[in-house]
């Protein structure tokens, strides 16, 4: 008997569970499907005029202009530290020891480490493995420079010529997501646990376990298995802007976009890495404010 009113108690409060997750996801849905229209409704208020479309169209003709020269830069930098700075940087590093090989990278480029290593050529080579370690870092920024602007050629082509009246991307798009609530989860029990349906997954406390079937079933944006695409498209606006200065002059002519990680160390400015940190939490913040 004992057993049995256990037994009870236990589905009287598995349903009560239930009945609660429920309600949670009806008022959650009804709040997402009127955050979905306020955003549609700023997005409608906020869309490019022909005028826009029109600066937009001239602004990418200066890009043309600027991006052949931004890419001579860039392989030009690349190729001077290939041709003249490895070559006479690359056969000390071949000869110094593993150690101090070892240590070296450990520390990162321009750490100022003094590394003694056994038979490795002693603090001489150790600052030569280090100065190549830097003009590594300065040389793949500018490689990786000329494919990010040879892809943004190409963009920006296809706007100006074949897509002047629809360009995509809209790189001045208005940011208009709202930060959406948490989704309620359902009650973990050992019936869901084991259950082979999809859509039983939790991205609480299985995190993308069934990573396909969550993204076919758990749709969300808040939930772990789906990427924040205004997010990205927001930030990846932002990044394009900071590329060129017909778009953005001041963001363009940032030292460490143009010069590299090396000169962003010794003049005590901001890295492309806490610079990208520091536009992710001015997104976070206007997003919250909206």
């Amino acid at each position: 008997m004992g057993n049995s009113g256990s037994g009870g108690g236990s589905g009287s409060s598995s349903e009560a569970q239930w009945n609660k997750y429920h309600t949670d996801l009806e008022e959650w849905e009804k709040t997402v499907a009127a955050q979905q229209t306020y955003e549609a409704k700023l997005a409608w208020r906020e869309r490019p005029l022909a005028c826009d479309k029109l600066l937009y169209c001239v602004q990418g003709c200066g890009g043309l202009i600027e991006i052949p020269l931004r890419i001579l830069w860039h392989g030009s930098c690349s190729a001077c530290v290939y041709t003249l700075c490895l070559p006479c940087a690359c056969p000390v590093y071949c000869a110094s020891g593993s150690e101090e090989r070892d240590a070296v990278c450990a520390a990162g480029p321009g750490a100022l480490l003094v590394v003694q290593a056994e038979g490795g050529g002693g603090a001489c080579n150790a600052c030569i493995v280090r100065t190549l370690a830097v003009f590594t870092s300065f040389y793949f920024h500018h490689l990786m420079s000329v494919c990010s602007y040879t892809e943004l050629c190409e963009m920006v082509s296809q706007n100006v010529c074949w897509q002047p009246c629809d360009p995509h991307p809209y790189v001045f798009a208005a940011e208009t997501s709202l930060v959406r609530p948490k989704k309620p989860t359902p009650p973990v029990t050992k019936t869901t646990k084991s259950s082979n349906d999809p859509c039983a997954c939790d991205c609480v406390t299985d995190p993308c376990e069934m990573l396909t079937n969550c993204l076919e079933c758990c749709n969300a944006p808040d939930t772990c298995c789906v990427v924040d695409t205004e997010k990205v498209t927001a930030l990846s606006n932002r990044r394009i802007r900071a590329m060129l200065c017909v778009f953005s002059p001041r963001s363009a002519c940032h030292f460490g976009t143009v010069l590299g990680p090396p000169c962003t160390r010794c003049l005590g400015i901001e890295s492309a890495d806490e610079r990208f940190k520091k536009w992710e939490g001015q997104y976070e913040a206007d997003r919250c404010i909206r």
